[in-house]
């Protein structure tokens, strides 16, 4: 399918203030199943901009700024072509049908960050990974889209603009959050049973979506064989065409759409304005 997406974020703020550094994670990410067929950034207050690739492979635009600002304003326009794929057609390595999964040595030494977590007393989310595990049986891709599923109908999705994600446990106890809070309780599940797993920010293209839908957020699992595989804990899915990944990490701020700091003691306020549509055929990219 062929998505157009218009995303805007504004910052104001109550008095002139001099902008930090800024970096922004706003465009597609390269996937085999993913074409960008166009796209633009804009940033206000003019700035000098460099794209690189961060430690994880992740598109970041570095803005340098001079001079005093009242407002920052980032405004990225995409237009990608998404291949219709079912997320399960891959083929696992020997060693990674069966939880718990034995990874290649140099694999396992690149992915010890993914796979970490602390190991409370109580531990109710390694309770509950290895519940769903006892369920499903030893079978990998199996349980994976069981604890996505159970996750799914423990939590209620809520909309919550403000704040970072909570932690999982907190999560699990009120029974309710927004994505970034499923996203890492999934993740924080599947490391409980040694999965490496990783936070995602992207566009979603949901059938039926908000007139203003928000940045979306999922968990990623690295599988041998297979790579690094989406899941949704919000819609309890795999991922599909429909979701258009920007950036990922082993914490949500590693992959937030724009971070960077101010000097002076301004009061700032953020509005975002997001747009996703599927393009008709015949449209031309703009």
């Amino acid at each position: 399918m062929r998505i157009r997406v218009r995303h805007e974020t504004s910052y104001r703020f109550s008095e002139p203030v001099l902008l930090e550094t800024h970096r922004i994670r706003l465009r597609p990410r390269a996937d085999p199943g993913i074409r960008i067929e166009s796209y633009s950034l804009e940033v206000t207050p003019a700035c000098a901009r460099r794209w690189h690739l961060d430690a994880v492979g992740n598109a970041v635009a570095s803005c340098v700024f001079e001079g005093p600002a009242f407002a920052l304003d980032v405004r990225a326009s995409a237009d990608v072509e998404t291949t219709a794929r079912d997320p399960y057609d891959f083929l696992l390595d020997a060693g990674a049908v069966e939880i718990p999964v034995r990874f290649d040595p140099d694999d396992a030494q690149a992915l010890v960050v993914c796979r970490a977590r602390r190991r409370p007393h109580p531990d109710p989310i390694g309770e509950l990974a290895a519940r769903v595990l006892g369920a499903s049986g030893p079978g990998t891709v199996a349980f994976v889209g069981a604890l996505c599923r159970e996750v799914h109908g423990l939590v209620r999705s809520e909309k919550r603009v403000d704040g970072s994600a909570r932690p999982p446990r907190r999560t699990l106890t009120l029974g309710h959050g927004a994505c970034r809070d499923v996203t890492v309780l999934l993740a924080d599940a599947l490391r409980s049973v040694g999965l490496p797993a990783r936070f995602t920010s992207g566009w979603f293209a949901a059938p039926g979506a908000p007139e203003e839908p928000d940045l979306h957020a999922w968990t990623e699992v690295y599988l041998p064989g297979a790579g690094w595989r989406g899941f949704d804990a919000t819609t309890g899915l795999a991922v599909d065409e429909r979701y258009v990944p920007l950036a990922a990490s082993v914490r949500p701020a590693g992959a937030a759409p724009v971070t960077g700091t101010f000097r002076g003691s301004a009061k700032a306020t953020l509005t975002s304005r997001l747009s996703i549509r599927e393009v008709l055929v015949g449209e031309e990219p703009t």
